[in-house]
């Protein structure tokens, strides 16, 4: 049995709880996510910084300025080991981090910040930030499925011909 204060173990009538065990943490930042009409109002980086600094989550925070600089930071992120990676973006974000993690023990995190949030959604993470925050700090990693298509991998779906 699981509890947001971590595992709990029944012991008759009694629960003993134990503290969840400290994480490390990075959170990948998209700069350009959702920066639409649609979303006017995101969150920059000091923005969520401020929001994950309420949730009491110890962190390290990267916006990186291209692709290469989010792939290099993600593989050195799981290189040492790092628990788990925040995805701060969009669909394209969050598949980016996803397709470096394949293979490692570090699970995958979404803050979404994106115009659409197809995955993110799918998967029920909620589009309030604050709510996304608790989920980081609280839930418990789950499986996902990961398929692949002509060497290319995928959360999510896959399109034939042209999407409606």
């Amino acid at each position: 049995m699981t509890s947001p204060d971590g595992p709990r173990t029944e012991i008759g009538d009694a629960v003993a709880s134990r503290p969840r065990p400290a994480r490390s943490v990075l959170v990948v930042v998209n700069p350009t996510a959702g920066k639409t009409a649609f979303h006017p109002h995101r969150p920059g980086a000091e923005g969520i910084a401020a929001l994950l600094d309420a949730s009491g989550l110890a962190y390290e925070l990267v916006v990186p300025a291209s692709v290469e600089e989010s792939v290099a930071a993600v593989r050195a992120a799981v290189a040492r080991g790092v628990d788990l990676i925040v995805a701060g973006g969009g669909d394209g974000t969050v598949a980016l981090v996803a397709n470096q993690l394949l293979g490692s023990d570090t699970a995958l995190g979404i803050l979404p910040l994106g115009s659409a949030m197809n995955v993110a959604r799918a998967l029920g993470i909620p589009p309030d930030l604050d709510a996304a925050v608790r989920l980081l700090v609280e839930a418990t990693p789950q499986p996902i499925d990961v398929g692949k298509v002509n060497g290319v991998h995928f959360l999510e779906s896959a399109q034939i011909g042209v999407p409606a």
